[in-house]
């Protein structure tokens, strides 16, 4: 019942030409996405603010993803996906409408996918998964690296998503080794290129990878690469991963460990993230954030969470555990945030 009233609902929304689509007894048509708001009160050096924000626990968005089964183990799919703020309702990206993700894929059982379009970069994928708060909020690992850009100060638009982006990702089947290549081309775009690559291996407890990326910037070439890995002992889940980038003879290290242990419907969170930046004049602007939250599961859908961070800046390092907040150089940065996430 809950199928047939999702396919009316998108029926409903999406143009009558797309009524064969969701006739075909093989095709898989699916509406989802999560709506995450919490209280966050930050402290950048005794400047104090308190805002909503759309994140705390899971970036929200909403999408639509679909898949056909063309028989032989060959199947087509495509993924549009959209942020937005629900304490504004506005987009979260108001120059791209499907920010998140809008790809399209031509995959095989035995030989894997081939996707085209906007997505997440190997190199991304390649620590996300291994931070405890899935670089959400303010215990996100990459706060100390000032935030999600990742650049060094390069201007490289690539360190999450990339556009134009043509990607093979391996298939399942592997023995639980799994790979993925991308290159996308700048389209005349400056430093959004991009070229990368991604190896790893999850079996049993065991969850590793690593990989690697580069960006043509104006001045140079952005570099990164990542290690990482995630380790299960029953209810605990231990938590490593190094971060590598460079540009213009500087060079970031971000390190982190950290953990998350199940306690009946909840679990806690914990890390240590540490920036050491070196060269070009940046020697000992470093940055240290321990972060401590909890989440706990009213349903398979909803959750309440808690986090709280403090952030430690280094002769003239301005990192802070908030996007859109200043702190200035050398000064601390403490976060703690209360909210409500829900999946649909």
């Amino acid at each position: 019942m809950r199928r047939s009233r999702a396919l009316w609902l998108v029926a409903a929304v999406l143009p009558a030409s797309s009524g064969p689509v969701l006739a075909q007894s093989d095709s898989r048509l699916t509406l989802f996405g999560v709506s995450d708001v919490g209280i966050r009160r930050t402290d950048n050096g005794g400047a104090r603010q308190t805002t909503l924000s759309a994140d705390g626990n899971t970036p929200s968005r909403f999408g639509l993803r679909g898949t056909e089964d063309l028989g032989g183990g060959l199947w087509s799919g495509f993924w549009l996906e959209a942020g937005f703020d629900p304490s504004t309702g506005q987009p979260a990206s108001p120059g791209k409408f499907f920010n998140r993700r809008s790809t399209v894929s031509l995959g095989d059982n035995t030989w894997g996918e081939l996707r085209l379009g906007r997505d997440y970069t190997p190199t991304f994928q390649g620590y996300v998964l291994y931070d405890p708060f899935f670089t959400s909020g303010v215990g996100a690992a990459f706060n100390v690296l000032a935030g999600p850009a990742l650049s060094n100060g390069s201007g490289a638009m690539t360190t999450v998503r990339a556009d134009n982006a043509v990607q093979w990702l391996s298939p399942p089947g592997w023995g639980g080794f799994n790979g993925q290549v991308m290159v996308a081309p700048s389209e005349g775009v400056p430093a959004s290129d991009y070229r990368g690559a991604r190896v790893g291996y999850a079996k049993g407890p065991l969850d590793a990878s690593a990989s690697w990326g580069s960006t043509h910037v104006p001045g140079g070439r952005y570099r990164i690469g990542t290690v990482g890995a995630t380790y299960r002992i029953e209810a605990l889940k231990l938590s490593a991963f190094g971060i590598s980038t460079a540009f213009a003879g500087r060079r970031e290290w971000l390190r982190l460990v950290g953990a998350s242990y199940v306690v009946g419907a909840g679990e806690i969170r914990l890390s240590l993230a540490v920036k050491d930046a070196r060269g070009a004049g940046t020697d000992g602007n470093d940055a240290r954030q321990f972060a401590l939250g909890y989440v706990h599961n009213l349903s398979r859908r909803t959750a309440l969470y808690t986090t709280a961070s403090w952030l430690r800046n280094r002769a003239a390092s301005a990192s802070v555990v908030a996007i859109g907040t200043s702190v200035v150089a050398g000064q601390p940065s403490r976060g703690l945030e209360f909210g409500v996430r829900h999946a649909f």
